[in-house]
């Protein structure tokens, strides 16, 4: 495209310089000579304050120069081309006075390498066909003997027209202006290699394309003591900047004192690419400024230049800054960074962060790397969205604010309001209507991340921020992750994270946990933070995590979850732990359905580990039913010399552990308890419900309550031990409690003597004294259960074929017991009923032995209902009924 533009469109063939029309009759320009390198145009059209000219063809030849004279009152000076040949500007170009200059030509303009504006005043050209002058004032160049020449400035509608252009304009030179000037360049396309400089003024570029490459330079940043100027870029098509070095920048620059002012592009698209960028920053004295981002349809920034610099859009405060950043506002349909694309709103030096601000109707992504090598190695380029502050002065933390239907980051993408220094970490906050997804790895084993968190600096005092999202579906996976940690003396921060359908955590292969943290890591001395979930599913798999650990100095943190279905499968966890001399956290869940733990080490923990002083933190579930299996487990601990934590489990249905355990254990202090509630059932099946406590510590108690059943099958065990101490009580509270094998084991203070035994342990042990343990009254069963035989009886051996007339000789009783069996007589009401749960039909054995015989009887026979068990003289127990007198 540009190669066309250049041939078609500016052809730098030899041509006359300067050569004046007469459309201005009277008062047509002319040209005389200054010397023999420049000319002077005089003459024109004076109306007011506006002096107007009118050219057949506008030229500046290489090495030479055209200035337009400046008489007295004249503030603009206009002219136009009215001939079919673009402008080829590639020398000096100049005004004898401090009027604005204000060029016209429809065929379009080229400004070479060498151009050099000679101004004190703004520069001004389009390939418009004419000059509004108000509302009836017009200075056309197809048209001229239509124009109406007045004294309006032509400044209120110059920048309206772009879609109506025709010419192109070509800038390879150098486009400068005093300060506080303007430059403005209006065509249907603006295509640049070279710079526009218009120091502490205004650049206004409007096209119905935009190009800016090859290192090309539009800025309207500060020299001196004065604030920086504005840059607006407006294209009906598309913005594009590509290429190291090309920026479009209004900085405070370093040594200056001043504000940053506001770079805006609208257009719609803009691409920036390798390494291309745009800066509203601070590298001196003052604030930070704006970039403004509003397309139609498409944002996309991507790629790196040559010494690794990732394209951007930027308002920071660098490293010997002393100000605040500003904002990053993008306003789109579609939003796309990757391979090293940045958003940023930094505080490198003394000041605060700014603000991130994304919103696009459809989609947001975000990609890190492809993976590729280069021969030097791989290449991080993970895109980034940041407002950061590294600095140890006080100062103020960013924000990240994302708006969008669905959110995708990966390969190593961030979206950070982290801080390094000794101020507080800012806020992301992402809103997503349907879906947020973050997943992958860059080839540094970098996890794409949402973090507000205070980072690695130890000499910094701040405290990490907040991450906030809610969406309807949210996946985190190949240990993606949302952080609010810290690492320093500050405190961690709040994760919060709404779903309203669906929540997936999906780790690494259980090397890397996706999930969410709010954590103090072990060189850190603040608190961990809070992890507040809440959804309809939440499944955590594959090693992922929900973490409100402290590792350093402070207290754990606490985790809330509120769903319809929980999932911890695969060696996930949600945990508050402490490694320090701290309090453990509290983990609380409200479910709605069920809840399934699954899986070797997939866990929900609160404790506190060896050599430290931590109170164990406690564990409270609501759900209706919890299922644990595949030596899943709940536990809370304390390894140290504190108290263990309590866990409490309350269930609107039933609870089912299968090979899994529920457990509090304290090394050298008291230990917790546990109270399960359940409305329907309590059924274990070789899993263990025990309070442990290895020192001298009170064993903690345990209080099983279910509305139906307790029962134990296999090698499941309840026990409150205290190795050096007094056992827990043993408490359960349940019409029927069923127990495989079951036997008290009184003196046995060591889980491991009984783990494994094959049978239901009770056992209350202490070294002081044991226990109390509670059981059922009337329904306890203490021995093995018995299975039924597989053959089934003959109902006719157990009819009497004739009525039964009684001797008068005494020979036993009859006892009916238990509920729902025989009436005592006809008529009688019937025992009571028991429940036994639900009827199942007996398999089909091919062992079992058929019933044998034809029945005596036949379908439609009346039936004569019998009135007792008669005992026969030979010992046979028949049903039948007394003979009539």
């Amino acid at each position: 495209m540009f190669m066309t533009v250049m041939t078609t469109v500016c052809n730098l063939q030899a041509r006359a310089q300067v050569r004046p029309d007469q459309t201005l009759q009277v008062e047509s320009s002319f040209v005389t000579p200054i010397d023999g390198q420049s000319d002077r145009i005089v003459g024109g059209a004076v109306r007011g304050g506006n002096l107007f000219h009118s050219f057949q063809e506008f030229n500046v030849g290489e090495g030479r120069g055209v200035f337009f004279a400046n008489p007295t009152g004249i503030s603009n000076i206009l002219s136009r081309v009215t001939g079919s040949n673009s402008s080829n500007i590639l020398g000096q170009l100049g005004v004898l006075g401090d009027a604005n200059l204000w060029l016209l030509n429809p065929n379009g303009f080229l400004f070479g390498p060498n151009t050099d504006l000679q101004l004190a005043g703004s520069f001004y050209a389009s390939t418009a066909d004419e000059i509004e002058l108000g509302e009836q004032g017009v200075f056309s160049a197809i048209e001229p003997g239509q124009s109406q020449l007045l004294s309006v400035s032509p400044a209120a509608s110059f920048f309206e027209q772009a879609a109506q252009q025709s010419g192109s304009i070509i800038n390879e030179g150098n486009l400068m202006v005093d300060e506080l000037q303007s430059v403005g360049l209006v065509g249907d396309s603006l295509i640049q290699t070279g710079s526009i400089v218009a120091p502490g003024g205004s650049v206004t570029l409007v096209a119905n394309q935009v190009d800016l490459a090859d290192g090309a330079r539009v800025e309207a940043s500060n020299f001196g003591q004065r604030d920086a100027g504005t840059v607006r870029i407006q294209a009906s098509d598309y913005v594009l900047l590509e290429g190291e070095n090309t920026r479009v920048a209004s900085a405070v620059l370093p040594g200056t004192q001043g504000n940053a002012g506001v770079v805006e592009v609208v257009a719609n698209s803009l691409t920036v690419k390798n390494g291309a960028f745009l800066s509203a920053s601070t590298f001196g004295r003052g604030n930070a400024g704006t970039v403004k981002i509003q397309a139609v349809e498409s944002v996309l920034l991507e790629g790196l230049d040559s010494q690794g610099r990732g394209s951007r859009a930027a308002s920071v405060v660098g490293p010997v800054g002393q100000g605040n950043a500003g904002a990053v506002n993008i306003k789109t349909q579609s939003l796309v960074l990757k391979d090293g694309a940045q958003l940023s709103a930094n505080a490198f030096g003394e000041g605060n962060a700014g603000t991130v601000t994304v919103r696009a109707s459809e989609s947001v992504l975000f990609e890190g790397e492809d993976g590729n090598q280069t021969p030097e190695g791989p290449t991080p380029s993970g895109a980034t969205v940041t407002s950061e502050t590294t600095s140890d002065e006080q100062g103020n933390p960013g924000e990240v604010n994302i708006t969008t239907q669905s959110l995708v980051l990966r390969n190593g993408a961030i979206l950070s309001a982290s801080t390094n220094g000794g101020r507080d970490a800012g806020t992301v906050k992402i809103y997503a209507n349907e879906s947020v997804l973050f997943e992958g790895e860059d080839s540094l084993g970098r996890a794409s991340r949402a973090a507000a968190a205070r980072a690695s600096d130890t000499s910094g005092r701040g405290n990490a921020g907040e991450v906030e999202l809610e969406t309807k579906s949210l996946i985190l996976k190949d240990g993606a992750f949302l952080s609010a940690s810290t690492f320093g003396r500050g405190n961690a921060g709040t994760v919060r994270v709404i779903a309203n359908e669906s929540i997936l955590f999906e780790g690494l292969n259980n090397l890397a946990g996706s999930g969410v943290v709010s954590e103090n890591n072990s060189r850190g001395q603040g608190n961990a933070g809070e992890v507040n979930v809440k959804t309809q599913s939440l499944v955590l798999k594959d090693g992922a995590q929900l973490s409100a650990s402290t590792f350093g100095e402070g207290n754990a943190g606490t985790i809330f979850i509120e769903a319809s279905t929980l999932s911890v499968v695969d060696g996930s966890k949600i945990s508050s732990l402490t490694g320090s001399n701290s309090s453990a956290g509290a983990i609380t869940i409200f479910v709605e359905d069920e809840i399934s733990l699954s899986g070797e080490n997939s866990l929900i923990s609160v404790g506190a580990e060896e050599g430290t002083n931590g109170v164990g933190g406690n564990i409270e579930v609501s759900a209706d039913t919890l299922t644990l299996e595949d030596q899943a487990a709940i536990s809370a601990s304390s390894e140290g010399e504190a108290d263990s934590g309590n866990i409490t489990l309350n269930l609107h249905n039933l609870l089912k552990a299968s090979n899994s355990s529920i457990t509090t254990s304290a090394s050298q202090a008291t230990g917790g308890t546990i109270g399960i509630t359940a409305t329907n059932t309590i059924r274990l099946d070789n899993s263990n419900i025990l309070t442990d406590v290895r020192g001298t510590g009170d064993g903690g108690n345990i209080a099983l309550s279910a509305g139906k059943y307790i029962i134990a099958f296999g090698d499941s065990d309840i026990l409150a031990f205290s190795q050096d101490g007094r056992g827990g009580n043993i408490e359960l509270n349940t019409p029927i409690f069923i127990g495989e094998s079951f036997t008290f084991t009184p003196n046995i203070v060591n889980f491991t003597n009984l783990d494994g035994n094959g049978r239901v342990d009770i056992n209350a042990s202490g070294e002081i004294s044991a226990g109390i343990i509670t059981t059922p009254d009337n329904s306890t069963i203490e021995e093995s259960l018995t299975e039924l035989p597989d053959n089934l009886v003959d109902t006719n051996d157990l009819l009497a074929n004739s009525c039964i007339v009684r001797t008068n000789n005494a020979q036993g009783n009859f006892i009916i017991t238990g509920s729902d069996s025989l009436r005592a007589r006809p008529g009688h009401p019937a025992a009571p009923s028991l429940p036994t749960g639900t009827v199942q039909t007996i398999p089909t054995n091919k062992n079992t032995a058929p019933v044998h015989g034809n029945p005596p009887w036949q379908i439609g026979d009346p039936i004569i209902e019998p009135e007792s068990v008669y005992r026969l003289p030979d010992g046979k127990l028949v049903i039948s009924r007394e003979c009539s007198k």
